[in-house]
Formats: C-alpha cells, structure tokens, sequence
C-alpha cells in the first residue's frame, strides 16, 4: 500500500470512530475534532506536529517554518479564525470540512502577510468569505 492509501484508510477509520461517537450521543465538537484536524494536516502535508495545546503553533513544516492549523465546519455564509496572534507563526493553515460527514472540503497554506494584509477583525478573528478563498488558492495533497 502507498503513503498516500494508508493515509486515506487511517482517516477514514479515524472519521468513522468521531462519527459513531457522536451518533451515540457524544460530543466531538471542538476538541476531539480540533485534534483530529490537526492529525490529518500533519499527516497529508509531512508536517511535524508539536505537542498538544503548543502555544501559537501547532507543527512544524520541512523548512522549520511555524504552521498554525484551525479547522471549521464549512458554513456557506463563511466562517471565522480566532485568536490568530501574527507573531506565533509563519503560515495559517485553515481546514474546512463538512460537518455531517467530516470529510475535508479545502486546506489553505497562507503567508502570516497575507493574513495581516487580509486583516484581523476584533478577537484577531480573520473572517473567512468567499472573497477570502479568491485571495488564497487551496493546498492541494497531490
């Protein structure tokens, strides 16, 4: 089996373990998903994840560069990035994924100067619109 086949059925036994638990009644809302969404994009993107609640990054990539992975349920009216502090790191990987199935809908590797050229709201929350998405083009596994 390739990397990329393994990858693809450890998520998919990873997804389907989050969603029976929530079908028994178990919230996965926030942490458990947060955690899980950090995994993927360190798996998928060959990023080294540091350890958990690591303040202002979550992992590292090949350069040593500081990536800061947020995920969120894709809602059509966009969604919101918060507590975004531009001196933590040098890349804002936003993960997008579809709530009902939590199968990843788009990853996006952005530039901290595109973030602070983007501009953070109040909270340093940077909305995510469709306007946003034009700026920033997806981070693609293959």
């Amino acid at each position: 089996m390739d990397s990329m086949t393994t990858f693809d059925a450890e998520w998919n036994s990873i997804r389907d373990h989050l969603l029976t638990l929530r079908k028994k009644g178990i919230a996965i809302e926030g942490g458990c998903i947060g955690v899980a969404m950090e995994w993927y994009c360190t798996k998928a993107f060959k990023l080294t994840l540091k350890e958990h609640y690591h303040k202002g990054f979550d992992a590292l990539d090949a350069d040593g560069k500081r990536i800061q992975i947020k995920s969120r349920k894709w809602i059509p009216s966009g969604n919101s990035f918060d507590n975004l502090s531009l001196d933590n790191f040098d890349y804002l990987m936003p993960l997008i994924y579809y709530d009902d199935t939590l199968i990843v809908k788009e990853v996006y590797k952005i530039p901290v100067a595109v973030v602070a050229k983007i501009g953070l709201g109040k909270g340093n929350r940077l909305r995510w619109t469709n306007e946003t998405e034009k700026i920033c083009k997806p981070y693609r596994l293959r």
